[in-house]
């Protein structure tokens, strides 16, 4: 199970731009407060709000949609012509994602999963398994030797985020939402910061100086005991019903947008 071959591909549609579009901002979103869970996402809607959901400035005054270009470049590994990608959009008085993923689809090549031969029968999990291995290693993740029964395991929020984007680019519907647990500590403070919060209010509306002040300390002491209170490690991150590479292969092979 050390093959390090390359995949077949396949060429993309539109429809498999938006799904892997889709699929990137449900992933940054389980990460990412400030990225929108889950809003309406299809050919119609302007890039704009796309662009708000995630976050991000994709348009730059004087450079137009060049920096669109630059951050596709890095997340799909294709070649986007900024001259191009922008000449394209600007054609668009209202640029929607449908025209980002007509211009996307012909330059944008899919892998195609195949069955690994193992003791005479062919599997395609075990193929699945290669090629996962293999774009995780491409991407810097340390899988080198990693095997089916290797658990999932993330050393830093970057890296499960680079996980994310290569199984997303694999297959954009096979990975489940990440799920990190809130600690006790976590909901405490949101209960004690909602009551602060009202306590100050009230406070102000009625006048009342020791109740305003109260609550304003209040309020102080639950952003610094956040600050001060580090959030949970990238290491309690699951995804419901995956423990293994394994389990990750699986998924892949039996996603109809692999095969």
């Amino acid at each position: 199970m050390r093959d390090t071959r390359r995949w077949r591909t396949r060429s993309a549609t539109p429809e498999d731009v938006l799904a892997l579009l889709r699929a990137k901002l449900a992933h940054d979103a389980a990460l990412d407060a400030s990225v929108e869970e889950d809003p309406p996402l299809d050919f119609e809607t302007p890039l704009s709000h796309w662009e708000a959901a995630l976050d991000a400035g994709f348009r730059d005054f004087w450079l137009g949609w060049k920096p669109l270009a630059a951050w596709l470049q890095s997340w799909l590994y294709v070649e986007v012509p900024p001259h191009a990608l922008d000449a394209a959009l600007r054609a668009h008085r209202a640029p929607t994602m449908g025209h980002l993923c007509e211009f996307l689809a012909p330059r944008l090549r899919l892998p195609v999963l195949e069955p690994l031969r193992v003791a005479g029968t062919s599997c395609l999990t075990a193929g699945a398994f290669i090629t996962l291995r293999t774009a995780l290693l491409g991407a810097g993740l340390p899988v080198a030797r990693a095997r089916p029964s290797t658990p999932l395991s993330f050393q830093s929020w970057q890296q499960l985020a680079t996980f994310q984007d290569v199984v997303g680019l694999l297959s954009p519907r096979a990975l489940p939402r990440v799920e990190i647990p809130s600690t006790p500590f976590r909901r405490a403070s949101l209960g004690l910061f909602v009551l602060a919060l009202v306590s100050t209010a009230a406070g102000y509306r009625l006048g009342s100086m020791p109740l305003f002040v109260g609550g304003m300390s209040a309020l102080l002491g639950v952003i610094i005991a956040a600050w001060l209170r580090p959030g949970p490690a990238p290491g309690t991150a699951r995804f419901p019903g995956v423990t293994t590479l394994g389990d990750v292969a699986r998924l892949l092979a039996a996603s109809d947008s692999t095969r």
